[in-house]
């Protein structure tokens, strides 16, 4: 009695030569050969059994449904369940000509018929143990032919017989030997090309009816259409970085999706910034309390640290990609999420929330990345947002501090209505250590935002008030920051704030050049001095401010006597 089993439960893979997420189906693969033998496709596998010694079996992608190109990636992976013969094929054209890979023993060995005939044989030294996981990837490009096992090439050589006549389908083969039963186990097949790379991103659109409607961060005081639907780009895209990593679920137990963020960021201190900006380090936050939620003795979720990029975005697109992450990409106004990439027309498979874009170059300019990271480390930063007339400077106690700076806005087209842009200037995980910060061109407050995070993404609000620092438009101050505990002000008080305050007074005319001099000259011999001794100098310049103070110049007069009472 002839046994043939093909079934399918879930998709066992996807194939991206002709789609970017096809799913397998049963239908997909034809068996060629004995039918005696069986081939199991279900539960996100194939499996093929052979219970006797009888004529070959193969297990073939079909050909008029998903065709192969000449350079393919030919990856899964595989398990001996049973038996010795286990064999891989690809460019099957027909039962007389096809390459195949033959595992038996303690060897691997490769070749080609043709007729056949075999034309073609290169073996080499590789032992295999039943019930064990294995990587394989095939690759074809031109006449080049390598074979890597758990990412290590085991072969690697140039196929002089290739012809136009050796081009054809992948798939598996069941030839038993000797000794039987023989069982192969098949995961996660893919066939791709491998100049492209597309990462199986499920697409969410922010247009979407389940959310497109609801309100979005605190739109509703600044725009005509407050809605997910309209300004809810970003916050689509980070769904869909979550759900790629399988962070599924909310910590309410609610299901991942744009809604369910927009309601969480709103409970959170920094969830939004600016003007309806997303906060990425609130998101990275959210991804660490879902993967210590939920995250098993078997299964542990990634936390992803965030990092920006601007300059050359294309090469390390290409690299996270190629990694296996998937990135989100700002253009003007807007944000998207790229997944994949063709290097044949040097473009990038996008999935757009609002267009129906679906590669990069449909986007006039790309801005910078936007990157998550998978890791258990370190989620620290300090962050400035800030309107663009303010500038930062950072300073870290040894001298030095990098910053990045970028500017934030979305855009909502064809509305034409646009979000005030804000800049943001960042130190992506400080060094522990005692930071300065100078903030210049403050009109009041609200227009800047100082944020400290900690390793797990912890953060604390440092934004001093008009009131704390006596002075809007100049900022100095002094954090010391520590990965684990946080910051906590050094030095609120500032002789950079005074000299400041000092000298509008003498150009406003409210002090004469006299006696400017004089408690400026006071006042940098102060800044140059221990901190231990400051009390008494801003003591003594206390009284001699009081001594010049007139009913007209009492109020600035004043101001400047709180700044030194700090």
């Amino acid at each position: 009695m002839k046994k043939l089993i093909i079934t399918l439960v879930l998709a066992v893979g996807w194939l991206s030569v002709t789609s970017e997420g096809q799913a397998w189906q049963a239908e997909d693969w034809q068996v060629v050969g004995n039918t005696e033998q069986t081939w199991l496709v279900e539960e996100e596998q194939i499996i093929g059994v052979a219970e006797e010694q009888k004529r070959v079996s193969w297990l073939v992608l079909r050909e008029d449904l998903y065709p192969v190109t000449e350079d393919f990636k030919f990856q899964f992976e595989f398990v001996p369940v049973q038996g010795t013969d286990h064999n891989l094929i690809w460019n099957f054209i027909d039962e007389q000509n096809y390459y195949q890979a033959h595992l038996n023993g303690g060897a691997i060995w490769v070749s080609r018929f043709a007729d056949g005939q075999e034309s073609l044989s290169v073996a080499k030294n590789f032992s295999i143990n039943l019930s064990q996981s294995y990587k394989l990837e095939i690759i074809e490009q031109g006449r080049q032919v390598t074979i890597l096992i758990d990412d290590q090439p085991i072969i690697d050589f140039t196929d002089w017989t290739s012809d136009e006549q050796s081009h054809g389908q992948v798939g598996f083969k069941l030839a038993p030997g000797a000794i039987i039963p023989v069982e192969s186990k098949f995961t996660n097949v893919r066939v791709t090309d491998p100049k492209q790379i597309i990462l199986p991103v499920e697409l969410l659109k922010q247009t979407d009816p389940a959310w497109s409607e609801l309100i979005y961060d605190t739109a509703d005081l600044w725009s005509a259409k407050p809605t997910v639907g309209r300004w809810g780009c970003a916050l689509t895209s980070l769904t869909m970085i979550m759900r790629f990593y399988g962070l599924d679920l909310m910590p309410d137990g609610s299901p991942t999706t744009p809604a369910a963020i927009n309601s969480w960021l709103l409970t959170q201190p920094d969830g939004y910034l600016g003007q309806g900006l997303v906060n990425w380090w609130a998101g990275t936050r959210l991804i660490s309390q879902i993967s210590t939620q939920y995250s098993t003795p078997t299964k542990t979720l990634p936390k992803l640290e965030f990092a920006y990029q601007a300059l050359d975005w294309s090469t390390r697109l290409i690299s996270e990609l190629t990694s296996g992450r998937p990135a989100i990409v700002q253009v003007p106004g807007h944000f998207i999420v790229a997944h994949g990439f063709n290097l044949s027309n040097n473009d990038f498979f996008i999935h757009d929330p609002f267009y129906d874009f679906t590669q990069l170059s449909h986007h006039k300019q790309v801005l910078s990345l936007r990157l998550f990271t998978p890791s258990q480390t370190d989620l620290s930063a300090i962050v400035v947002v800030h309107r663009p007339e303010v500038t930062v400077t950072i300073e870290h106690e040894s001298g030095t501090a990098l910053t990045q700076t970028w500017s934030e806005w979305l855009a909502s087209d064809p509305e034409k209505e646009q979000t005030a842009p804000w800049q943001f200037t960042v130190i992506d995980k400080p060094m522990t250590g005692t930071y300065r910060f100078l903030i210049e061109g403050r009109q009041e407050d609200g227009d800047t935002k100082v944020l400290i995070y900690d390793q797990q993404a912890g953060v604390q609000d440092f934004t001093p008030a008009q009131n704390q620092t006596g002075n809007q438009e100049l900022l100095d101050f002094e954090l010391q920051f520590d990965k684990t505990t946080g910051a906590v002000f050094v030095n609120q008080f500032s002789w950079s704030v005074f000299l400041a305050k000092l000298a509008n007074a003498y150009q406003t005319g409210l002090i004469d050049q006299l006696k400017f001099n004089r408690l400026q000259t006071l006042a940098l011999t102060a800044q140059q001095a221990d901190q231990a001794t400051w009390s008494r100098y801003q003591t003594y310049l206390k009284n001699i401010l009081e001594i010049i103070k007139t009913p007209q110049t009492k109020e600035k007069i004043t101001a400047l006597q709180a700044i030194l009472a700090e």
